[in-house]
């Protein structure tokens, strides 16, 4: 299992843990495990732990283009039904 994913306690499907575990690759697990995303996440908020990971786009504190369309395509993952439906 990818460090990180077992901080997460409830259950995702297979895309929803493709998709976290692409944003603790980029951001790290102590930045993860500190997040709001991770609070929403075990909270059962699926949408406002999307919200949150999207957050996760700044560079130096700017908006880094490269990281705006990774996160959304992280969601787009996340929100893919199991078997790519």
């Amino acid at each position: 299992m990818q460090p990180g994913l077992d901080l997460i306690t409830g259950d995702l499907n297979q895309n929803q843990v493709d998709a976290v575990g692409s944003l603790i690759f980029n951001v790290g697990v102590s930045n993860f495990a500190g997040s709001r995303a991770l609070q929403k996440l075990n909270a059962g908020d699926f949408e406002g732990a999307k919200d949150e990971m999207a957050e996760f786009r700044l560079v130096n504190g700017k908006v880094e283009p490269s990281l705006v369309r990774r996160r959304a395509d992280e969601r787009r993952l996340f929100d893919k039904n199991e078997g790519g439906r």
